[in-house]
């Protein structure tokens, strides 16, 4: 899968965040099908904001199908009948 977040991450500044950065290292996904990445750093001024812990997990991960659908067959009309869509996701 080629879902590879250079790192640091960058932010423009806003209220409470001035030139924030996160540092992100590899995790371990919940499943093969997915990546997943940890804050491990964070630079800039940020209020309120903490880096990854086990009690208290800060991440992102994507996540593909596990079964890549293939098109349908012609119906006899020669039109394409419902195809189903693929979902990918990103989860923070």
């Amino acid at each position: 899968m080629a879902f590879a977040p250079a790192s640091p991450v960058t932010g423009a500044p806003i209220t409470g965040f001035t030139s924030p950065t996160y540092t992100l290292i590899a995790d371990t996904a919940p499943d093969v099908n997915g990546k997943a990445y940890a804050v491990s750093a964070l630079g800039g001024t940020q209020a309120g904001v903490v880096v990854s812990s086990s009690s208290y997990p800060f991440t992102l991960l994507f996540t593909r199908p596990k079964v890549i659908r293939q098109l349908p067959a012609l119906g006899l009309n020669g039109r394409l009948p419902t195809a189903e869509k693929h979902v990918h996701s990103v989860c923070p």
